[in-house]
């Protein structure tokens, strides 16, 4: 069975949500799990897919600093000079490291990571905003996922290895307690995302 890991973050806004909205004493795996029950942005779905395919998937949020020190308490070590991420990485010791964040690429050496690890492949997700800074940063990951044909274009140009096209997705709305069709609306059309120049 290939075993991914995924490594996520959470919009700061939403963080300030997430706080008021799980309880912080439970432990790590309850707040992990009451996290992915707010349904926000991606969320786990793209882990929930990858289980039904027969992978094994485990999810890390990385800039949530609640939940870093929750893992470190209960399965890493606090003496370790190594950060909550990297020793994640070494714990869950996937075949693929998908990363959802640039920013990820600052907190670890992909490098080093690959020579103590099992790790075959590292994934990078990204999509906006775009810029030379950035292309350096995709450079340390074996291949891409992005979410436009032109980021795809522009990612292959610059730099020679393989992306994927993956196009966002929303989970159906499943929760038999609502009726959809009752919920009021005060506009007809909204639109979640941002744009960049």
């Amino acid at each position: 069975m290939i075993k991914f890991l995924r490594i996520s973050s959470i919009y700061p806004s939403f963080l300030k949500k997430i706080d008021n909205s799980i309880n912080k004493s439970e432990d790590y795996n309850n707040i992990l799990k009451s996290i992915f029950d707010l349904k926000y942005s991606v969320s786990n779905y793209l882990s929930e897919e990858l289980s039904k395919r027969n992978y094994e998937c485990n999810e890390i949020i990385h800039n949530y600093d609640l939940i870093q020190n929750k893992w470190i308490k209960e399965y890493g070590n606090i003496q370790n000079e190594e950060n909550a991420l990297v020793q994640q990485i070494k714990f869950y010791n996937p075949d693929v490291l998908f990363l959802g964040d640039l920013k990820i690429l600052k907190k670890i050496d992909i490098k080093m990571i690959k020579k103590v690890t099992n790790i075959k492949m590292v994934l990078c997700f990204h999509c906006a905003p775009f810029s030379k800074e950035n292309l350096k940063e995709l450079s340390y990951a074996d291949a891409f996922v992005t979410c436009t044909q032109g980021y795809k274009k522009k990612i292959q140009e610059n730099i020679n290895k393989d992306v994927l096209l993956m196009k966002h997705a929303f989970k159906t709305y499943d929760d038999k307690n609502i009726e959809v069709e009752k919920l009021s609306r005060t506009i007809d059309v909204t639109f979640i995302g941002s744009l960049f120049l």
